[in-house]
């Protein structure tokens, strides 16, 4: 049997967290049975994309490099959307027609593409006229911020979750359950890749036990460490992380936070706008200033997670939760909501404690339950490991993906 022309449409320049899971499912798809295309955004002259550096370190790929300078998906005016889009759409016809043309030369047969505008609108008109099927990888919980045009594309698709939880958010919007997979992520833990270029062969579990992060902060080996890493925004919980460690002092002062992450660039009328000094002055405030201390951005996330004895981000209504995996790969218990996509991921009382959402008094208790019981933390971060092992592969994650792909190519 020869194998089948696979295609994903990586539109973007940068590499994030949902381009990273197709890059393991491009990476671990069996070669016997799937050939693997990639339509990337090559970058500007000169000067290629964080995207296309990622899947050129991919074995066995074909790179169809294609501009792919868009208006859609921008946080623009409405006018200033209307006005790029026109002038944009010669050169978008031109991208969708040299795609197509690729395609159906390639014989094609599955255009795997995100819920990004432009990876659906693009990936379907180009599977449209090659000839093809487009399956759609949602990443997020479906709302209707959603472009209107792109959820109505997106009817017409084949749908993957990333969780249950997405895939309900899906069906709550009228798309069709019996067209919807949820095929949750993967990790390899073989071999570990920041997205940005760092990558180690080793895998996660090529760290120094977090020893030089300690050490850069100034933390006793053996002070309890928490660890936070992700965008600094409202949805993140980094602020009710803060409030509950002020709780958690009146119990003890012996523990030390490290939240990770850098907030979006946006002004303070946007929803996404996070103010890193009034969070400082916030953990000030309520007296764990000396305790608290946010980093800013880091790109040695293992080893920032390999210094902490509990990780803890209560985000709200996370989709999946990628990083949870990163810290029970590296055996640390987990400490979140009971909500979104975390409770798949997480499982409380067996690798973590989830609070329920807005219960600062709860996620406190939780912190320090496990503060209070380093063997707890070790049964839990040990047990989260184990799931990993045994249900978030990479090769489980691309075994489940190529099911869809052979549902789809059946029906």
């Amino acid at each position: 049997m020869s194998a089948v022309n696979v295609m994903f449409v990586q539109s973007q320049t940068f590499f994030g967290a949902d381009s990273g899971q197709h890059a393991l499912i491009m990476r671990y798809l069996d070669r016997d049975r799937w050939r693997v295309h990639v339509a990337c955004n090559a970058g500007e002259p000169g000067k290629p994309s964080a995207s296309l550096e990622a899947v050129q370190r991919i074995p066995d790929v074909v790179i169809r490099h294609l501009d792919f300078r868009t208006g859609f998906g921008s946080r623009s005016s409405r006018l200033v959307k209307v006005v790029e889009s026109i002038r944009q759409t010669p050169r978008l016809a031109t991208t969708i027609l040299r795609l197509a043309r690729y395609v159906r030369r390639e014989r094609i047969r599955i255009v795997h593409a995100t819920e990004k505008p432009r990876d659906v609108l693009v990936g379907y008109a180009a599977a449209r006229l090659g000839g093809a099927r487009c399956v759609v990888h949602v990443h997020v919980k479906a709302e209707t911020w959603i472009n209107r045009l792109v959820r109505m594309v997106m009817k017409r698709c084949e749908l993957i979750a990333i969780s249950e939880f997405v895939a309900d958010s899906l069906a709550g919007l009228g798309y069709d359950r019996d067209r919807t997979h949820v095929v949750l992520n993967g990790i390899d833990t073989g071999r570990w890749d920041d997205q940005l270029g760092g990558v180690s062969e080793q895998g996660w579990d090529d760290e120094d036990g977090g020893a030089a992060v300690r050490a850069e902060f100034g933390v006793s080996p053996v002070t309890p460490v928490l660890a936070c890493v992700g965008r600094l925004n409202q949805w993140k919980g980094q602020l009710d992380l803060v409030k509950a460690l002020a709780a958690v002092n009146d119990t003890t002062s012996e523990f030390f936070a490290l939240i990770a992450g850098e907030p979006d660039h946006v002004g303070p009328d946007d929803p996404r706008y996070f103010d890193v000094p009034a969070a400082v002055q916030l953990a000030d405030d309520l007296g764990v200033g000396a305790n608290v201390v946010f980093t800013g951005y880091r790109r040695d996330v293992p080893s920032l997670i390999a210094a902490c004895d509990i990780y803890a981000m209560p985000s709200f209504e996370e989709p999946f939760g990628m990083v949870y995996l990163e810290a029970m790969v590296l055996r640390k218990p987990v400490i979140s909501l009971n909500n979104g996509g975390t409770p798949e991921v997480v499982l409380h009382g067996i690798t973590g404690l989830l609070a329920p959402p807005g219960d600062v008094d709860a996620l406190a208790a939780n912190i320090v339950e496990l503060l209070d019981d380093e063997p707890k933390r070790r049964r839990l971060g040990e047990a989260g490991r184990a799931r990993v092992e045994t249900e978030f592969t990479a090769s489980r994650l691309a075994a489940d993906i190529a099911a869809v792909y052979e549902g789809v190519l059946q029906s």
